[in-house]
């Protein structure tokens, strides 16, 4: 076999560095680009804040199981006494439900969802607001947009 040029060998120099063949560096280099490709996958993938679309499944989830005070803290009002007309509607039933995509600019995010309840099928719209780099959902805007919509409360 042909070499077109001396061939570096794994090894120690009399200065204490390291070298390595053409080959083991292209392999270093290919580990290395992985790496940082790997690195940006991950970072782009779960370093964000919830999207408006996780708040309102995590509200609604939540909200099914009862647990208000995880339900109140990914609200804008921080409290759901005010909102008690609600749990007469959706804990007894205990509903299944989806969501959908959002609609949303800078400041305001609407995220469709589907309440399975005995009686049927409701649709619905959760009216998030941006508070600092958070969504938060605004149940007075919710509830409003609900009622508006003609859904029973």
């Amino acid at each position: 076999m042909a070499l077109d040029g001396p061939q570096l060998r794994p090894g120690r120099t009399s200065g204490g560095a390291v070298l390595l063949s053409r080959r083991g560096t292209a392999r270093a280099a290919a580990a290395a680009v992985l790496l940082l490709i790997a690195w940006l996958a991950v970072s782009a993938s779960g370093c964000g804040p919830p999207s408006p679309e996780e708040i309102t499944r995590d509200f609604l989830e939540a909200w099914r199981k009862g647990d208000d005070a995880k339900a109140a803290g990914l609200t804008l009002e921080g409290d759901l006494s005010a909102f008690r007309d609600g749990d007469t509607f959706i804990h007894p039933s205990r509903p299944g439900f989806s969501v959908g995509q959002p609609e949303a600019n800078a400041d305001v995010a609407y995220v469709p969802f589907t309440l399975d309840l005995e009686e049927g099928s409701r649709e619905g719209t959760a009216v998030l607001r941006r508070q600092g780099r958070t969504w938060k959902v605004s149940l007075t805007a919710t509830m409003t947009a609900w009622i508006a919509a003609g859904s029973p409360r």
